[in-house]
């Protein structure tokens, strides 16, 4: 589940931003799910490139997600099955990150865990896991992508029913 003060900004991202709808919310379910609190530092995320062994290169979001545990827990149940519940439902929400296509076959979607990072709060010293989630972006390179992988020939047609669709979904998300 997200903070309170980011449930509008990633609302307002994920209504607008060029992910197919399926894919919106698959991912809004799973990241308001969360077992623990997490944070979202960037919204929106940055865009990026992936380039895969066909020297293909996508586009995609990739969404930075934090979650802090306590440090001596975190360290102490790392790769035990039984643990501390917490950190239990954690590593299985991660597992159940709904962004499992891959365009790259040899790489997983999710980076886990990216960097780990020691905060002192009093009392407590907290470590901090961010992960790196990878979300194909549904705009006309990756259509090309697509058709390309599949040995279909990118048509004029295609290119017009491509736009048409853009537009009507630019048009439905400023209307709601």
């Amino acid at each position: 589940m997200l903070y309170k003060n980011q449930l509008k900004e990633f609302d307002n991202w994920l209504a607008e931003c060029k992910i197919c709808n399926e894919d919106k919310v698959k991912f809004n379910y799973w990241i308001k799910n969360s077992p623990q609190l997490i944070v979202i530092p960037k919204i929106p995320p940055l865009c990026n490139s992936h380039m895969d062994h066909n020297s293909i290169f996508w586009d995609l979001y990739m969404v930075n997600i934090n979650v802090f545990f306590d440090k001596d827990d975190w360290i102490n149940n790392l790769n035990e099955t039984k643990g501390i519940p917490d950190i239990k439902s954690f590593h299985n929400w991660v597992e159940k990150c709904p962004m499992e296509y891959s365009i790259d076959k040899s790489k997983k979607t999710i980076c886990y865990p990216h960097l780990l990072t020691v905060i002192n709060v009093p009392g407590k010293c907290l470590v901090g896991i961010s992960l790196g989630v990878s979300i194909l972006k549904d705009n006309w390179s990756n259509f090309q992508n697509k058709k390309n992988l599949q040995g279909e020939k990118i048509t004029n047609e295609m290119f017009e029913k491509f736009i048409l669709k853009e537009k009507t979904r630019f048009k439905t998300a400023y209307v709601n």
